[in-house]
């Protein structure tokens, strides 16, 4: 997660005093038929289209506008995208908004392959054939594997960033990481990968 405190505290407070936004903050907060709703920074809808979620036909909610940085967007069409942080002012009836405000609200828990299986795993130098005496640059694993090696350590000592071009011997050990089925790849005990199963580090 890449945070930007200032550049996103610029973005919020220029949405704060954004006159726009605050005339329509204060219809959805006095007026029944009308209410504010941001869109969360895990929000199921962030990266979808307006006409992909079906407000209208589904809660007979329209979308008047939506706020974003400081800008503001009346009436957007089917193809406006949102993303976290916007705040989308509804029209509709208060039951209707009211479901379609919990709607919005919906987090999401898709997980893509990859992220689901990443993993960090430890590897001895020991248990590896056919790694002695080679260097990482030589051993190409981000391209044949798909998995990068973070640390390297000697014997008892502390992980440090590893050299590419030093070659590896037998008391050492590698940090690796990578999706799970990578790293489960340099397990087959063939081609220069390790002969045993990775260990969780």
């Amino acid at each position: 997660v890449l945070l930007s405190p200032f550049e996103d505290a610029a973005e919020q407070a220029v949405d704060a005093i954004t006159t726009a936004r605050d005339r329509l903050s204060d219809v959805a907060t006095t007026v029944p038929g009308f209410r504010e709703v941001r869109i969360a920074s895990g929000s199921r809808w962030a990266g979808e289209q307006l006409g992909e979620m079906s407000l209208r036909e589904e809660f007979s909610v329209t979308v008047l506008a939506v706020s974003r940085a400081g800008r503001s967007f009346f009436n957007p069409g089917p193809a406006f995208a949102l993303f976290p942080g916007d705040r989308l002012f509804l029209a509709g009836s208060p039951d209707a908004l009211d479901r379609a405000a919990e709607y919005l609200s919906l987090r999401d828990h898709r997980v893509s392959p990859d992220e689901e299986d990443f993993a960090v795993a430890q590897l001895a130098m020991r248990d590896v054939s056919g790694w002695e005496g080679r260097t990482l640059a030589e051993l190409e694993l981000p391209k044949r594997y798909g998995v990068r090696v973070l640390a390297v350590a000697r014997g008892d000592g502390p992980f440090e960033v590893p050299d590419p071009h030093v070659e590896r011997v037998l008391d050492e050990r590698l940090l690796v990481a990578g999706a799970r089925t990578s790293i489960d790849a340099l397990c087959v005990g063939a081609d220069g990968a390790p002969d045993g199963p990775a260990e969780n580090g």
